[in-house]
């Protein structure tokens, strides 16, 4: 029942693994993006997708805390060459844009109450979960689904479910 609530039903997780790929591809932009490699620690630094030099999203959040200054002088560039994919794909309006609750248009919130990411260039999230959990939750070494994920856990699955079986096969 918590399942329903969220939006997903038992027939979302019994979708075949093909369906679902277009779905995980679409998650790939919104993903924290490595920052810095793991240091002795095994603590890594992750930056908004939205921050950087080639952000993956367009975020209002970012914008308002975090503007950017003009790098060049002069009005801005606003003419798009459409027969060259690169530059195509590279113009901030080819990007996904983080949608906000309607209500923090109105009224928005100060960076204490967003996300630590949010006003910050990156943040640190720690190897064990005895750190923050606030902030541990977001390593995630692979995403769930994703290429990297199948082949790390796919023969795990298959090696556990043919031990399962025969674990239950009468003695």
């Amino acid at each position: 029942m918590g399942w329903v609530s969220l939006g997903t039903d038992d027939k979302t997780f019994r979708r075949r693994l093909d369906d679902l790929k277009p779905l995980v591809a679409e998650r790939l932009p919104y993903f924290l993006k490595l920052k810095q490699n793991a240091d002795a620690r095994g603590t890594v630094r992750l930056q908004c997708p939205a921050a950087g030099p080639s952000p993956s999203v367009n975020c209002p959040r970012r914008e308002r805390l975090r503007p950017t200054r003009p790098t060049a002088s002069g009005p801005p560039q606003t003419v798009i060459k459409l027969a060259d994919l690169r530059s195509r794909a590279s113009h901030a309006s080819a990007r996904p844009t983080i949608q906000l609750p309607d209500r923090e248009w109105t009224d928005p919130p100060g960076k204490e109450a967003l996300p630590a990411v949010c006003g910050a260039s990156a943040i640190s999230v720690p190897a064990d979960a005895a750190g923050d959990l606030k902030i541990a939750k977001f390593r995630q070494d692979s995403h769930y689904l994703s290429p990297v994920w199948d082949r790390i856990y796919k023969p795990i699955r298959s090696t556990t479910r043919g031990s399962t079986v025969v674990s239950r096969a009468p003695t």
